[in-house]
């Protein structure tokens, strides 16, 4: 059974909420927004977003910035998913 992108993370941002409760709500909303960041970059760089060329292409630039855009409007999703509206704690 294949799951797509999205349903791959929400069912990591499941696992991560049912976690140990007393475990910091930040640092496992970090995890999650760090795989999400590494596959859109694993991403960008497979479709060649890395080269010096493509930043002087508009089409490109105007992809390039809104996937950038996009990645960071799901990480501001995914940590008020799993961390909620809690600010960051330190250990006590």
């Amino acid at each position: 059974m294949q799951y797509s992108l999205i349903n791959f993370l929400i069912r990591v941002t499941n696992k991560l909420i049912v976690w140990e409760e007393n475990t910091m709500a930040s640092f496992k909303a970090l995890i999650v927004m760090a795989i999400w960041t590494g596959i859109v970059g694993y991403g960008l760089y497979s479709v060649g977003a890395h080269q010096s060329e493509n930043y002087t292409q508009p089409l490109w630039a105007i992809a390039i910035g809104t996937g950038l855009l996009v990645t960071h409007i799901v990480n501001m999703a995914i940590y008020f998913k799993v961390a909620g509206e809690r600010p960051f704690e330190w250990i006590k």
